[in-house]
């Protein structure tokens, strides 16, 4: 962009046809500006010439032009990022009767379209064990489903310290689907449906875990005796994850190359909040990934991912050397804030030599065969 001058007058000879009318209309209101300016100072506004003027409006115009281009750059480079939220979905794996009891609780621990069933009123059955474990975690939403039919309501409160204190309940609206069959058949039940217990308190993940976590389902009667079947009480978490934090690498194939590798050498990357498996197929897109400077490793290159450890080949396409904070780790659309040195180094494959294998006499030409060699010397 050429900065706008004031010599002789703004060149709008170099400015598009549309952009000469806002700087027109720019200049008006400038001019208006600076002449309520001078009043207020107190100076006379007849010696101010068209010059004065002239060097006053560009001076202006050049400032409002780089505001107008600088103000998008220190917004997106310096403005805070919002955090990607994960979701996960948990199931019950115990359960204990309070008021009656269920038929078969255990067969809604999953969907799995075998059910557990109810038929007298006010029947109360707990669900526990969801093996929720997200330390460090935010926790943005806690919320409690279930698939099921019958012929009457069914409501559920959820505990955070072991069934000492409980939520409100929440009942459903109106009766639940009718099945039908009794019992309903396989892939009878649409997906959950979920009460959200995020307001019941201050959750965190402490609150969540097998101790102190609890679902407390009812059978709400609302008339003659009927009968409920229940498939699933799943509980949905919603929540931001720590960034992943990468602590050191391993060389698999070059143990005493500590700072780096070569092309199809394969790296172990440890540390933490990596996340679950995205699995294959997503473990290198704009979320999820592993990066040696501005390279992303290909999906088929990565090989393994946990909570604590990746796995990754150095690709053969791969077009950086890798350098100090090079080697970064993006899960859960956080990246790593303190990546690790990464170098990739040079691979000798093969020498090519005029008459005997793998020697030369003096003066002969040898040629050395590899990757990573680089396009320059020195």
């Amino acid at each position: 962009m050429k900065i706008l001058t004031y010599k002789g007058a703004i060149q709008y000879r170099r400015i598009s046809k549309k952009y000469r009318i806002l700087i027109r209309m720019i200049k008006l209101k400038y001019r208006k500006i600076l002449r309520l300016i001078l009043k207020l100072l107190g100076r006379e506004i007849k010696p101010v010439s068209t010059v004065v003027f002239r060097k006053l409006t560009a001076i202006i115009l050049n400032i409002t032009m780089l505001a107008m281009i600088l103000g998008p750059v220190f917004y997106f480079s310096f403005y805070p990022k919002p955090v990607k939220s994960a979701q996960d979905v948990y199931n019950p794996s115990a359960n204990a009767a309070v008021v009656g009891g269920f038929t078969s609780p255990a067969d809604a621990y999953t969907s799995n379209d075998v059910y557990a069933s109810e038929g007298s009123g006010d029947d109360t059955h707990d669900f526990y064990n969801y093996n929720i474990s997200l330390t460090g975690n935010t926790i943005n939403k806690v919320e409690v489903g279930y698939e099921a039919c019958g012929t009457e309501k069914l409501g559920i409160q959820v505990s955070w310290d072991g069934g000492n204190n409980w939520s409100a309940e929440q009942v459903t609206a109106s009766m639940l689907a009718n099945c039908s069959t009794t019992p309903p058949p396989p892939d009878g039940l649409a997906g959950p449906t979920y009460f959200d217990f995020t307001s019941a308190t201050s959750w965190n993940a402490t609150l969540l875990n097998n101790t102190n976590f609890r679902v407390r389902v009812r059978h709400v009667q609302q008339g003659g005796p009927g009968t409920n079947y229940y498939d699933w009480f799943p509980a949905r978490i919603d929540y931001n994850p720590p960034p992943p934090d990468a602590t050191s690498f391993v060389n698999d194939d070059e143990v005493g190359l500590t700072d780096g590798g070569r092309i199809s050498q394969q790296i172990t990357i440890s540390g933490t909040n990596f996340g679950n498996d995205p699995e294959a197929g997503n473990r290198s897109t704009t979320t999820t990934n592993v990066k040696i400077g501005t390279f992303q490793i290909p999906d088929s290159d990565v090989t393994s991912w946990s909570s604590t450890t990746i796995v990754f080949i150095i690709s053969t396409s791969i077009n950086v050397y890798g350098g100090t904070s090079s080697l970064t780790v993006t899960a859960g659309g956080q990246t790593d804030s303190s990546p690790l040195d990464f170098y990739v180094y040079p691979d000798i494959t093969s020498i090519t030599t005029p008459s005997v294998s793998n020697a030369a006499r003096e003066t002969e030409t040898i040629v050395i065969n590899g990757n990573r060699f680089g396009s320059t010397t020195g």
